[in-house]
């Protein structure tokens, strides 16, 4: 009995399952058996599970989470990890297994939840662009204000909506039913009347018939009977009905009517998970520095009455992370005061007081900063948080009177050696030389500094930190030698997605020349000064300058080694060997010097110290017992000279001292045209007009007229303008017309004049041009062609119109020699004049030519501008962009790219798509991803444009666009590359 009864229990369970997943009520309406099925079944077999991954994942997230302290913290404590990829595969699995629900169980109420836990994992993946795709169509179809939408019936706004369209939809069914009913009564009405009239009409006629037959029978007995037949009378009855009573309610006359005024109830929280995923979206634009747009979203979150208490706790942060990233400390201070409150979870509470701390140090309000870091380091039990909270109080302790310097310093020394900081160790002693350095001690920071790199092994942010702040304090202090060695070290440990990589980049490439002009000043000068040397000096200087050479020497061919912390000199030799040859002073006269000192060393011997006469006796024993190994180790230290005098560089520094005045002639001038370089190089590239001032005018002090004279003045005159010395730089105009009156430099000074002479013969040229045009716009393009020969004879090859009357030859040449001449003449173009508008045009006719219809479309070119937003240091693309190609020739573009990335850029590990930009004219795209940067890939399209032949085989017309995820995006959207291109060659040409 139990199991017949156990197989009709489970024999009713299945049909009920089978009609809850298949039979409906009615079309798009699921039964409420179907949906407690898909409801139980999505929530436990796809999105709990999903939500344990991530909960687990976040927590390995956070304690892999490294932090900059040096930098304002971020307000998420998830996402600087060493390695993004190393929860991918987890978060795959998650999003696996919500896209199943959100497919299987299309009816389920927790659809929208798995879109947002979808878009969560990939937030943690740090793939924000797909997240910003996933929210956006999430944004659209959950959105519980959109009719059309999934959630719009389980907003709260839309409950009274909903419950009125049911009482409606009841109503109609009833309606229906009641009319349908009504309907059947009505024809049963009418077959009963139809039954009824035949009836009638069949009594009738059997009246009739019975009627005639009395009427015979009566007739008859009347002529039977011949008898006189009387009526009696009919009587009537009248009607006995009573009229009916009007009933009226029993209701007094005078009772007053009492209206409740209905109470006003809290609004109903939103229960659907649209208002998470918009959170989620604000955070993605934060990420994806689309700062106008999220904070859209917040302001929207945070007046929206049904928000869930749960997602209003999380918008002051996502708040203070919006205003961070745009430098708006005082708002960001505000949320963040918020945030603190908001939480319960100490760590979070420690984090955002630390960060608060941090700001009110950007602002220099210590007071303040340091009662947040009090915070930080009560409520956190991170290790590093609280080492770092720590150092933070002593910092400011110092900042705001609590300690001297002198104690906190002795307070973080004593940290550094306890056993329990062994692994901070290198963040105790940064700390250290950051205190030094806002006490102006640099020395002393270097020696902090040296002290963190040597014990840091495992943390290179920290190491980056450390030679980037030396190498700027070096740049600011115009140590430029020595900044350009750290900055380049700083290159070698930076990672390429730091914010600062393209400013050390542009800073170290910008004192490459500077760098090298200084070294060679350095070893001219140095030369110049050895040569006035003599005996055992100039060999122990010689020795001593071909030591720091070779270990220079071997800092350079290990490019891998950042440059060394040691910063003493080598040599410690005068400033200016002319102190040596024009002081009248007897100490700095070599000659009288070395006499002097030759003639008291022959009386008084080599090894006599002076000292006082009391001291001789004391010390006669002890002179006496190491007398031996003074002797010994001076035998050693002259074996060691003799052996060094042996290495080639010894020999070859020799060979470089000027030995007559004619060598000393040429290192002078080496000297001179270094200088002259230096100069120069102050002003034009780094814009250090009073450092360029004092190298010219030690050039001219030191030799007085030189080559450089007339160019030099030239540069102090605009230097001097610049620095708004207008006396100073009046003084070199007149030195320089006097001195060189016909120079152009001279005539550009004096008169104002000249250059409007130099421009009206200029003007020949252009007269020329113009006629030239003319001829070219009436189609006599044989006449052209000679004219163009003629104003190359008349003017020179390369002149002002060098482009134009390339690109007006190559139109000459299309119109009287055919398409290949044509194509051949404007690829000339497009090599010969880089960046020009001629290279634009001959580029938009060449598109034209190979099937892009758009080519010559006129783009405005401030529209496009806006279009398009320009930040080198963003990930960038690089699109290849074709025309007019069959299916065939797209694949072999492809090919040949992809065999272009394996010779050249196979460490790269570049992945290359396709897209279809237009299919109008068939225009579409090859993408390699991903650069870091744009300068990454400007070296890819150098490379390119350097091996064409080898990057797309075969006469195939392309454009190559390095371009950022963004920019992209917004290109697809507007279905050409026109506007791009204009955008790209305005901002792109200038990166290196």
């Amino acid at each position: 009995m139990k199991i017949r009864f156990n197989i009709w229990i489970t024999g009713l369970a299945i049909i009920f399952l089978f009609s809850g997943c298949v039979t409906k009520k009615r079309k798009n309406e699921t039964s409420k058996f179907g949906k407690f099925y898909h409801n139980t079944t999505s929530y436990y077999n796809g999105y709990w599970n999903a939500t344990e991954l991530l909960r687990l994942n976040m927590i390995t997230m956070r304690q892999a989470n490294i932090d900059d302290f040096n930098q304002i913290l971020e307000v998420e404590d998830f996402t600087n990890l060493p390695n993004p990829k190393m929860v991918e595969a987890e978060m795959n699995k998650a999003i696996e297994k919500v896209i199943i629900v959100s497919n299987v169980h299309e009816p389920s109420d927790w659809v929208d939840d798995c879109y947002v836990l979808m878009a969560k994992a990939q937030y943690f993946k740090q793939d924000y662009e797909t997240t910003e795709t996933t929210l956006k169509y999430f944004q659209e179809v959950f959105n519980p204000k959109n009719p059309y939408g999934r959630n719009y019936f389980k907003s709260p706004y839309n409950k009274k909506k909903l419950k009125k369209i049911k009482e409606k939809e009841k109503k109609e069914v009833k309606a229906e039913k009641e009319k349908v009913k009504k309907e059947k009564e009505e024809d049963k009405k009418e077959i009963a009347k139809s039954k009824e009239k035949e009836r009638k009409d069949r009594a009738k006629q059997k009246e009739r018939e019975r009627k005639q037959k009395a009427k015979d029978r009566e007739k008859a007995r009347k002529d039977k009977a011949k008898s006189i037949v009387t009526e009696k009378p009919v009587v009537t009855e009248k009607s006995t009905e009573k009229p009916l009573k009007s009933v009226t309610p029993n209701t007094p006359d005078n009772q007053e009517e009492i209206v409740e005024k209905p109470k006003e109830k809290k609004p109903e929280e939103d229960k659907t998970a649209y208002n998470e995923g918009l959170l989620w979206l604000a955070k993605t634009y934060i990420k994806r520095q689309n700062y106008y747009t999220a904070e859209l979203i917040l302001n929207k979150l945070r007046t929206n009455p049904q928000l869930p208490k749960k997602i209003g706790k999380e918008i002051p942060a996502t708040f203070a992370s919006l205003y961070i990233k745009q430098n708006k400390y005082q708002a960001a201070l505000e949320e963040l005061e918020k945030a603190q409150k908001n939480t319960k979870d100490n760590e979070l509470k420690a984090r955002y007081a630390f960060i608060t701390g941090q700001l009110y140090e950007k602002e220099g309000r210590y007071a303040e900063a340091y009662k947040n870091f009090k915070i930080a380091n009560k409520k956190s039990k991170n290790n590093n948080m609280l080492l770092m909270a720590s150092m933070a109080l002593l910092k400011n302790e110092f900042r705001i009177g609590k300690k001297p310097k002198n104690e906190i310093i002795a307070s973080l020394e004593k940290m550094a050696n306890e056993v329990k900081y062994v692994e901070q160790k290198h963040i105790i002693y940064f700390t250290m030389a950051q205190m030094e350095l806002e006490n102006q001690q640099l020395e002393q920071a270097i020696t902090y500094f040296q002290l963190s790199l040597q014990n840091n092994t495992a943390d290179p942010k920290l190491k980056t930190d450390a030679y980037f702040i030396i190498a700027t304090e070096f740049y600011n202090k115009e140590m430029f030698y020595k900044s350009k060695l750290f900055y380049d070290s700083t290159l070698l440990v930076m990672n390429k997605n730091d914010v600062r990589f393209s400013e050390v980049d542009k800073r170290a490439k910008n004192l490459v020349d500077i760098a090298k002009n200084l070294e060679i000043l350095a070893h001219q000068d140095t030369l110049f000064l050895l040569s006035e040397l003599t005996g055992d000096e100039q060999k122990k200087a010689i020795q001593q300058y071909a030591k720091s050479r070779e270990k220079k020497l071997a800092n350079k061919e290990s490019n891998s080694k950042p440059a060394s912390m040691n910063l003493k000199p080598s040599l410690d030799i005068s400033k200016s060997k002319d102190l040596l040859a024009t002081s009248s002073f007897f100490a700095y006269n070599r000659d009288s010097k070395e006499k002097g000192e030759q003639d008291f060393r022959k009386k008084w011997g080599r090894s006599i110290q002076l000292q006082d006469n009391w001291r001789l006796s004391s010390k006669a024993r002890e002179v006496i017992n190491n007398q031996d190994e003074v002797r010994n180790q001076a035998i050693t230290e002259k074996e060691s000279e003799r052996e060094y005098e042996d290495s080639p560089e010894y020999k070859n520094l020799l060979k470089e001292i000027p030995q007559n005045p004619v060598q000393k002639k040429e290192v002078q001038e080496k000297i001179i045209n270094t200088m002259f370089a230096l100069g120069k190089l102050y002003r034009n590239v780094i814009e250090k007009y009073k450092k360029s001032n004092d190298m010219l005018e030690n050039m001219h002090t030191r030799f007085g007229p030189t080559q450089h004279e007339l160019e030099s003045y030239y540069h102090l005159v605009l230097n001097y303008r610049d620095l708004n010395q207008a006396d100073k730089a009046e003084e070199y105009v007149n030195k320089l017309v006097r001195k060189y009156p016909e120079s152009t430099y001279a005539k550009i000074l004096s008169d104002p004049k000249y250059l409007v002479s130099v421009k009206e013969e200029a003007g020949k040229i252009d007269k020329f041009y113009e006629d030239t045009y003319k001829y070219f716009n009436s189609g006599n393009y044989k006449i052209t062609i000679e004219r163009i020969q003629s104003l190359k004879q008349q003017f020179g090859e390369e002149n002002k119109y060098s482009a134009k009357i390339a690109l007006l030859q190559a139109m000459c040449i299309g119109n009287t020699e055919g398409k290949e001449a044509y194509i051949k003449a404007l690829n000339d173009v497009v090599i010969a004049f880089p960046n020009t508008q001629e290279q634009l045009k001959a580029r938009e006719i060449l598109r034209f030519l190979t099937g892009d219809a758009e080519a010559f479309s006129t783009v405005n070119e401030e529209e496009s501008m806006k279009l398009y937003t320009f930040d080198e240091t963003k990930p960038h693309f690089v699109a290849i962009v074709t025309y007019g190609l069959n299916e065939m020739q797209f694949v072999d573009v492809k090919i040949s790219i992809s065999e272009f990335n394996k010779n050249y850029f196979k460490t790269e590990k570049l992945q290359m798509t396709d897209a279809m930009l237009n299919r109008t004219d068939n225009s579409q795209l090859v993408v390699i991803k991903k650069f870091a940067n744009a300068s990454e890939a400007m070296k890819y399209y150098k490379k390119v444009n350097q091996l064409k032949p080898e990057f797309i085989k075969g006469n195939v017309q392309y454009e190559v666009l390095p371009i950022s995820q963004q920019n992209y995006l917004k290109m697809l959207g507007q279905y050409s590359s026109k506007a791009y291109f204009y955008f790209f060659e305005k901002h792109y040409s200038k990166i290196e």
